[in-house]
């Protein structure tokens, strides 16, 4: 089962396990100067997904109270952001939150809800709380496009992905790029970039 609590136990243990043993775990490398720096080695958790973290004390609950659990799951997922931003840093721990797009419905429909971030449409949402978008360094957007045709697009199986940058604390946001996704063993790094030379070109 997927909860907040289980993710915050994960990542303390993490943090408490690479604090303790820093002094064996420190590694030196060549920066782009070309000096030696010593580094925490990166630890990288994958969560899929946000929409599906939940604190286990709601999980029965959640058809019962209905919006309000979607309420209490938000605020349980910002604080177990919050109380461990700091470790994460500390312990060069990277987590990659995978989450959903929903529909924000408008109430007044003359006054449409206004995007929680830039590049997001005014009536896109995402759950599990706004922590995983304030705290967050980068944002993406992944929507599915056209399918490949394995006989004339690159020999195999899968579909474009338009990836959108949302939020970026390294480059400009609001970028498109096209990415090329092989069903049978994901995105495709070169012939993304492939498919992107030829759209220059």
């Amino acid at each position: 089962d997927l909860h907040t609590e289980k993710l915050k136990q994960l990542i303390d243990g993490l943090y408490d396990f690479k604090m303790a043993n820093a002094d064996s775990l420190m590694t030196p490398i060549m920066d782009t100067t070309g000096e030696e720096r010593i580094f925490m080695p990166p630890t990288v958790i994958l969560l899929d997904s946000l929409a599906m973290l939940t604190p286990s004390k709601y999980q029965e609950e959640e058809e019962i109270m209905g919006n309000m659990s979607g309420s209490a799951i938000a605020r349980a997922n910002n604080s177990l952001l919050k109380q461990t931003f700091g470790k994460m840093c500390d312990a060069n721990i990277f987590l990659f939150i995978v989450n959903h797009i929903t529909v924000n419905l408008s109430i007044n429909p003359m006054q449409p809800a206004q995007a929680l971030l830039n590049y997001l449409k005014p009536n896109e949402s995402v759950p599990g709380g706004s922590c995983s978008y304030y705290l967050s360094d980068y944002y993406l957007k992944l929507e599915a496009k056209a399918k490949l045709d394995p006989d004339t697009d690159y020999g195999l199986k899968g579909f474009m992905v338009k990836s959108t940058v949302i939020k970026s604390r390294a480059a400009p946001a609001g970028i498109d790029y096209d990415l090329v996704l092989d069903q049978a063993r994901g995105f495709n790094n070169d012939l993304s970039n492939l498919n992107a030379l030829m759209k220059d070109g």
